[in-house]
Order: structure tokens, then C-alpha cells, then sequence
């Protein structure tokens, strides 16, 4: 519920605002994220809009961009702009909940809350970088803030994180007209969850996974649309906006290595007792490959690691055999751990085991639309 506007007194200030607390934290904590373009400075900055319905706060890092709004107490309609870290270390610590910013004639930045005074530098507002528009023609959907935030948790972690491969460090968008698809894969495993929504139209795009990790920090339950235009991607809701530039190129056909019907051995275990065995049995890995042992066999599951720096682990798991009947592949604990860690919640996983050299599937019985998939390894 937005805050009276109290009477505007004679002043030269360029922005006079009172807020809560806790809604400037939570607004400066969500866009922090997003600050930091090293070859401009004001990127490092959040810029501050006071107008008759309160405060706006944006930040942009020129492919990133965000704007969460909260109500406010406005005196002076203007904008400043303030170094995000040094804003947000300093109105975490205040004692009192109320925060009062007023921005001065030489850029500067005045926080008063109670006894506390703090005067930060800024830089000209009218130098901020502006947010990209939507261009083009435009793809939606809406869903709850608490199943998106599940879809980003269960594909997110399979996006690869270096450089070498811009593509792979994105998350793939699927919009179809009666379901939303995401998609991420380094080359060494494939996370893919739907869930079935109305879009508007048919439109695949890629997401950098940076930008889906600002969306997660800011989703709560009320919900959420996602709209693709030309080249940009927006998330919005009741009071924020998260925006970001796709990434460009065709994104793998991730289908390809999803292995078809065949022959394989099929196991159910428990969720929670297979990855407390994934841990212990990681921690003598060879540090380089953190290669695993998996093992099926007389209705349970064998788990092996050994290295020469740090000796050997075997654990044992009970499983339920759904078809086949042994199975043994290699693979990377750490990826293996990561799948499990996604499905939090779940009470039993399904795993699906081919050859050696086949790569396994991993999904939740009562999880209808989730999938992972682990490429094998030679131990």
C-alpha cells in the first residue's frame, strides 16, 4: 500500500524520499546482482526515482537490467544515483526501519535514519544507462512465482560457467502454445523441466543463466510473466522487472542425447539416502575427474570411489529394480550430487542405465515434465 505524499518544503535537493527499511533492503539486495560493467563506472551505481507513487530503484550492467518499486513518502520528485555495494552495507546495519534519502546539487547522496547519517558519493543521473524497450513482435506467459523459481532451481546448475562457450552458459526458453520448456546443458549433462502453461505464441530463446539467477533472487509466489521481444527478455511483476539481452546463436538440439526406448536396467532409490552416499563416497574422488562408481546388483545399488592421494569409499544402497537387473557406468560424483540436490523435496529418484558408454537418465516418479541426464565417464 503506497505512503501519503507529504507537502514538497522550498529546497534544492534533487531528491527527497522516506521508505522502510526492510523494502530498500530487499530492493538494493535484489539488484545488487546486477551491478558492475568494469569499463563503466556508473554501472556500479543504482539509480534512485522518487515520483508521486513512491521510489523506483533500476540497475544495469548494459545486458542486464532491473527496476523494483516500493511506496515511499515523497518530498522532491528527481533521481540520483549511488554506488550499489556502499548503499546496501550501510542500510543493512541501521537500527531504526524508517530511511530517509535526500540527493543533493553536487551528486552526493545523504541516508538518514534515526541517529544515523551517512553522505555517499554519486554520479549524474542523467548518465545512467536506459533500460532496452521491447522490440519487435512479443512471446508471453504467466505462471506462479513458486513453480518458475522450481523450473530455474532444476535446469540452472547444468549451465556451463566458463566463457569458452557462450551459448552453453545460457538457459534455453521453450514457449509453446500450451507449455513453457527450459533447458540447460555444459556438454557433460542436460537439465530439462516443462510445465504447462498458455503462451501466446511459439518462440525459442536463450536466457543468460546470470540473469536467471537476479529472476530466482527475485521471485517470490504471486506471479509472474515472461515476454520475449526481438532480442530482449523480460520478467515482471506486481512490483519489479527483471530484463535481459538473449543470447545469439542456435542452441543445441538437446533432444539428441536423450537416450530412446531400449534395453536398460531401471532402479527407484531413496532420494535423501543416495545422495548422503554420493557425498561420502566424493570425498576420497580424485580431485580432477571426480569420477564414481555406479553399481546395480542383486537389488541394490553400489557406490565406489578411489584415488592414490586419497584412498577408496564404497557404499551401498537399497533399490528397487524396475526392469533390467545389473547395470555399472562411471560417472562424475559432483554431477551426480547436483541432479539429486535440484530435486530437494523429492522422496524417491528413478534412474535409467544403459550401456557404459550410454549416457543415465535421471527423473522423479511423481514429478511429471523433469528429466536429467548424465553423460558416462571412464574410471
Amino acid at each position: 500500500m503506497a505512503v501519503a505524499k507529504k507537502k514538497a518544503e522550498p529546497t534544492d535537493a534533487r531528491l527527497d524520499v522516506e521508505c522502510k527499511r526492510t523494502d530498500l533492503v530487499r530492493a538494493v539486495a535484489t539488484l545488487r546482482q546486477i551491478s558492475g560493467a568494469r569499463t563503466y563506472p556508473i554501472t556500479s551505481h543504482l539509480l534512485l526515482r522518487s515520483s508521486d507513487g513512491g521510489l523506483t530503484v533500476e540497475a544495469s550492467n548494459l545486458e542486464i537490467f532491473g527496476t523494483v518499486s516500493i511506496p515511499g513518502q515523497v518530498g522532491v520528485e528527481g533521481g540520483v544515483t549511488v554506488d550499489a555495494k556502499r548503499l546496501g552495507e550501510f542500510i543493512r546495519e541501521l537500527p531504526d526501519d524508517s530511511v530517509h534519502i535526500v540527493g543533493q546539487p553536487n551528486d552526493s547522496v545523504e541516508i538518514r535514519s534515526g541517529r544515523s547519517r551517512a553522505k555517499l558519493t554519486g554520479m549524474s543521473a542523467g548518465d545512467f544507462p536506459v533500460s532496452l524497450p521491447p522490440d519487435g513482435s512479443e512471446c508471453r506467459c504467466t505462471l506462479d512465482g513458486d513453480s518458475l523459481g522450481d523450473m530455474i532451481d532444476r535446469t540452472i546448475f547444468a549451465a556451463a560457467t566458463d566463457d569458452v562457450r557462450p551459448l552453453l552458459a545460457g538457459v534455453l526458453l521453450e514457449m509453446h502454445r500450451d507449455r513453457l520448456g527450459m533447458a540447460a546443458t555444459d556438454g557433460h549433462r542436460l537439465s530439462h523441466e516443462e510445465a504447462w502453461v498458455e503462451c501466446s505464441a511459439e518462440r525459442k530463446a536463450v536466457v543468460p543463466a546470470t540473469a536467471l539467477r537476479v529472476v530466482r533472487r527475485a521471485l517470490g509466489s504471486e506471479n509472474v510473466t515472461v515476454a520475449v521481444s526481438g532480442s530482449v527478455v523480460w520478467f515482471s511483476c506486481a512490483d519489479w522487472m527483471i530484463g535481459s539481452r538473449l543470447i545469439e546463436g542456435d542452441y543445441p538440439d538437446y533432444a539428441q542425447v536423450i537416450p530412446k526406448d531400449g534395453d536398460a536396467t531401471v532402479v527407484e532409490v531413496a532420494r535423501d539416502e543416495l545422495l548422503s552416499c554420493v557425498r561420502r563416497v566424493s570425498v576420497v574422488a580424485s580431485e580432477r575427474s571426480r569420477g564414481m562408481r555406479f553399481r546395480v546388483a542383486d537389488g541394490a545399488v553400489e557406490l565406489l570411489a578411489q584415488s592414490a592421494d586419497y584412498g577408496e569409499a564404497t557404499e551401498y544402497v537399497a533399490c528397487e529394480v524396475v526392469s533390467g537387473s545389473q547395470a555399472e557406468v562411471g560417472f562424475n560424483a559432483a554431477y551426480l550430487a547436483q541432479a539429486l540436490e535440484a530435486v530437494a523435496g523429492a522422496e524417491r529418484v528413478r534412474i535409467r542405465l544403459g550401456s557404459d558408454q550410454s549416457p543415465a537418465v535421471i527423473s522423479v516418479p511423481d514429478l511429471d515434465g523433469w528429466l536429467h541426464v548424465v553423460m558416462p565417464m571412464r574410471i
